[in-house]
């Protein structure tokens, strides 16, 4: 048994240490296929250059919320917004590309944002989580969590997922998604921004 343990967490070693950046870091677990669950305080520092994609591999999916969904923003009344996203494995594609996590960012709807790339180091950004990957890494289960919407954010939003992949041996992170979806407000008169770097809850 003890024997059957320690090859278990080598080669859960092994997995981990493929998807690791460059500098060691890692970016921690939070969800499960079975039942959403929620974040904890611990959250990592927010990237400033994460708007320079390097090149992608093949993209996953992003399955919810689809482009144009809406949400109640109001106070005893708010939504829940459900993220389901169906990442790449070894199995699904011929170059060996595997994701290996995403991270979630709310970004509000402008000019620049539909026709620029979007900037994730705007302060008006909000910053929701690091580090999303399935129950069962390498697998091609879906990541799954959810979110209600953060306090104060009134209006529309690009929700930005951002893929975190390795990708023929290297780990490269790109954007992979970012559908428009809006945040109604009671008394809504215009877009509130949510105060900047502020990290919701999942």
């Amino acid at each position: 048994m003890r024997h059957r343990l320690i090859s278990f967490l080598s080669l859960s070693h092994i997995f981990l240490a493929f998807c690791q950046e460059p500098d060691g870091s890692l970016f921690a677990n939070n969800t499960s296929p079975a039942s959403f669950q929620e974040l904890g305080p611990s959250v990592v520092a927010v990237e400033p250059s994460a708007s320079i994609a390097k090149t992608a591999g093949p993209s996953g999916t992003l399955i919810q919320p689809k482009g144009g969904a809406i949400y109640k923003n109001h106070v005893g009344d708010v939504g829940n917004v459900e993220v389901i996203y169906r990442g790449v494995s070894d199995g699904t594609n011929d170059v060996g590309a595997r994701t290996c996590t995403i991270d979630l960012h709310l970004v509000p709807v402008s000019r620049q944002s539909q026709t620029n790339s979007i900037n994730l180091s705007n302060p008006a950004v909000i910053h929701l989580s690091y580090g999303l990957r399935p129950h069962d890494s390498g697998s091609s289960q879906p990541i799954w969590a959810n979110f209600v919407p953060p306090p104060g954010a009134c209006g529309d939003f690009h929700l930005v997922v951002y893929e975190r992949q390795l990708y023929k041996d290297t780990v490269i992170h790109f954007q992979s998604a970012a559908p428009i979806i809006r945040f109604e407000c009671a008394n809504m008169l215009a877009p509130k921004v949510y105060p900047p770097n502020a990290i919701s809850e999942l």
